[in-house]
């Protein structure tokens, strides 16, 4: 009883009601108690108290206080909480493996979207390419045996037909698509090597929704909503109305049973007209299988209001409920709601960490789509047979960028499941790769914060060590 301890630097406390909830912000264990309870323990954090203290602030219950101890809220006196953060850091980044390639087929694209975050570089110089046969066919070997080198086990291999607008390279389209069946056939890829292409919709036709049924190639077709408000940001460079090709490409896809999602960039407009735009797909569209939200990237020319990324966090979130009663996928939330649920924290968001593969049209290496088009932070060709993107250190500066490693992130209650946003938008905003992205904090703190609250709700709420209203 006189052994010393103290409360966890990691642990949080969210209040509603008479409930609070704990919440471990790298673990990611949760407990939920009586408010009085929680709000003693955590006014607590910076002193060294004496099992008994603890125990007397577990309302007198030792279960209680054992079960704090046991899922790290309270912690021994000498305890090094910074080892338990750097022992987190290291064991994520052995998990990191090549799993995914970005083809980009062209650099080219038949859109002029306002909000397009390539606008953020320098390209008064920029022509567009268009990727080779022979230039497909050195990727994908490439990337067969790279994963062979750096693959893991537990997700299944995905290729992206990416642009630009990929389906300006038709060639390019029918022998990639060709040429992976053919490698998973021979083993030379893993038979469930997802292939899936993001399109515009706007050159998607019968020929490309046989090819994609035929092959299992899925398609994810970008629309932000209804008419009036898809075109408000959407426009063709011949200054036409990109809608309704791009819903009869969705038709289509369906109609030839492709596996079809959308894309949708979460505008200001969308934003607010959000129940609008949930009705539109859900109800009009007949969305039923997959989509995915994005919330807007840096750009300079497309400036958003104060409050913007708090109101796209909660309209992230509110998809999520709606959408998952009907059993569509929301795709952003996945990573942060699997890491909450499987108590498992993230190192980042993004694959350039050495997660990702991305081949420029002329074969050279990048770990990052975005720095394509302006052509940074490159390495070598796929036309080397021998280069080795890890060895090389291509990955090397975005590694670490993760708030597990960032000062101004570590005592966030979201550290586990944030992940960290796109380092690449905040060096282009600020300089620094460091910094924070404005566009991630507001969408991982509501998030973890909503997730607790669910869980708790949809708890049997069965009484715990014996405590009334005490429940995990």
């Amino acid at each position: 009883m006189n052994k010393q301890y103290k409360v966890s630097r990691w642990s949080n406390v969210y209040i509603r009601g008479n409930i609070a909830a704990l919440s471990h912000s790298i673990s990611l264990a949760h407990l939920f108690i009586p408010k009085d309870i929680g709000s003693n323990f955590i006014s607590l954090k910076g002193q060294i108290l004496t099992e008994k203290e603890l125990v007397t602030v577990s309302g007198n219950n030792h279960a209680v206080f054992d079960h704090l101890k046991t899922e790290g809220f309270i912690v021994p006196s000498y305890d090094d909480e910074m080892k338990y953060l750097a022992d987190t850091r290291d064991k994520l980044l052995l998990d990191v493996s090549l799993e995914k390639m970005y083809l980009l087929l062209t650099d080219a694209c038949n859109m002029a979207c306002t909000y397009c975050s390539e606008e953020i570089m320098e390209l008064h110089r920029f022509r567009a390419k268009y990727m080779t046969i022979e230039t497909v066919d050195r990727s994908l070997e490439c990337f067969a045996r790279l994963m062979k080198l750096y693959g893991g086990r537990k997700p299944r291999r995905r290729i992206c037909l990416y642009g630009g607008e990929p389906l300006l390279n038709r060639d390019g389209v029918f022998h990639a698509v060709e040429k992976i069946t053919e490698m998973k056939k021979t083993g030379v890829l893993p038979k469930d090597t997802f292939v899936y292409s993001l399109t515009n919709g706007q050159l998607f036709t019968e020929e490309y929704a046989r090819l994609f049924a035929k092959h299992g190639v899925g398609v994810s077709i970008s629309i932000d909503g209804p008419k009036r408000i898809n075109d408000t940001h959407r426009i063709t460079k011949q200054r036409t109305s990109p809608f309704a090709k791009a819903t009869d490409a969705y038709y289509l896809a369906k109609q030839h049973g492709v596996d079809v999602g959308l894309s949708t960039t979460l505008t200001q407009e969308v934003v607010d007209n959000f129940d609008e735009t949930l009705d539109f797909f859900i109800d009009d569209l007949g969305l039923k299988e997959c989509i995915t939200l994005f919330i807007l990237h840096y750009t300079p020319c497309f400036p958003v209001e104060p409050t913007y990324y708090e109101k796209a966090a909660l309209c992230m979130i509110k998809a999520h409920e709606r959408f998952s009663a009907l059993g569509i996928t929301e795709d952003s939330m996945q990573k942060k709601i699997g890491a909450f649920s499987n108590k498992a924290p993230i190192l980042a968001e993004c694959g350039a960490n050495g997660g990702t593969l991305v081949v420029a049209p002329e074969g050279t290496i990048g770990p990052c789509v975005d720095l394509i088009k302006p052509r940074l932070y490159l390495g070598g060709s796929v036309h080397d047979a021998e280069y080795d993107p890890i060895k090389s250190g291509l990955y090397d500066r975005w590694r670490t960028r993760s708030p597990l490693f960032m000062d101004k992130c570590v005592d966030c209650p979201a550290l586990g499941i944030c992940g960290g946003g796109c380092p690449v938008s905040v060096e282009c905003q600020t300089g620094s790769r460091w910094d924070i992205d404005p566009r991630i904090c507001p969408h991982s703190k509501l998030t973890l914060e909503w997730l607790l609250w669910k869980t708790y709700d949809e708890s049997d709420k069965k009484s715990l060590f014996g405590l009334t209203d005490i429940h995990i």
